[in-house]
């Protein structure tokens, strides 16, 4: 199965007015993932050693673009290929957008990817409509690129390299850390024009309501637990201060945060 970074997907093979899909491996098992899957003719999808789930088949489904449309298939895999729930018997269509569980890898289905929110994104309305979606962060000479879906409850991941660098290196996050950075994220784009000093704060106890905890009694001190988490992922990459807090009010993104369209290279 090929693979590409974030900064690969690109047209399809089919011209520049056919549809560029991409198929966006989110999750293996309980384990969160991001990795950027370009659909140029047929992607075959099935188990590899970058890919190692015991009940995915080693041949298990292909997407391809048949009569004018993406079609999924099933290549007679031991524990089926599902379409949002439904399984897949022989061929199913995929049109827009659609979660396939592959055993027991979760991916999304995009048939367009989207480059730019189409309303101001926030937590309550999922940001930009379900898709992938990538914010840049610029802390210095670093750069940094949070990638994953808007998902409220999925995982992604944080993307780092420096700025004469090719390629990135991948860091993972679990769901909390992820929607806590994508959170900051979005309310960073979203006062990107305002004067005050602090923007884009989001106070701890909207953080405790908002993130994906397992208990409904999540307080400040549980969203202090994340942060920490967080700030020692940046630490490692020199830039733990990127992660700021506004005593008594929460935290934001301290260094420039723009919403990041896909490369087509």
């Amino acid at each position: 199965m090929a693979t590409t970074t974030i900064d690969d997907l690109s047209n399809s093979a089919f011209g520049e007015e056919a549809p560029a899909p991409v198929v966006v491996l989110v999750a293996v098992g309980t384990s969160p993932r991001v990795t950027v899957m370009d659909v140029r003719g047929t992607l075959e999808l099935g188990r590899t050693a970058e890919i190692d789930d015991e009940r995915m088949s080693r041949e298990h489904a292909s997407v391809r673009f048949e009569r004018g449309a993406w079609v999924i298939t099933d290549r007679g895999s031991r524990n089926g290929t599902f379409v949002d729930g439904a399984r897949v018997q022989g061929r199913m269509p995929l049109p827009g957008r659609h979660l396939l569980k592959i055993g027991d890898v979760a991916m999304w289905f995009l048939a367009e990817v989207l480059h730019e929110p189409v309303a101001p994104p926030s937590m309550a309305t999922a940001s930009v409509g379900g898709g992938l979606v990538r914010f840049q962060i610029a802390p210095g000479a670093l750069e940094l690129c949070l990638v994953g879906t808007t998902d409220p409850a999925a995982g992604g991941a944080l993307l780092s390299r420096a700025g004469d660098a090719d390629r990135w290196t991948e860091k993972a996050l679990a769901p909390l850390e992820y929607q806590l950075l994508r959170t900051l994220c979005v309310r960073a784009t979203e006062e990107k024009e305002s004067p005050s000093a602090v923007r884009g704060c989001v106070a701890t106890k909207q953080l405790a309501r908002d993130l994906p905890f397992q208990s409904k009694y999540a307080n400040e001190e549980n969203v202090r637990q994340v942060v920490r988490r967080v700030r020692h992922y940046l630490g490692e990459l020199g830039v733990e201060s990127a992660l700021a807090v506004a005593p008594g009010r929460g935290y934001y993104i301290a260094c420039p945060v723009s919403v990041a369209s896909a490369d087509r290279r």
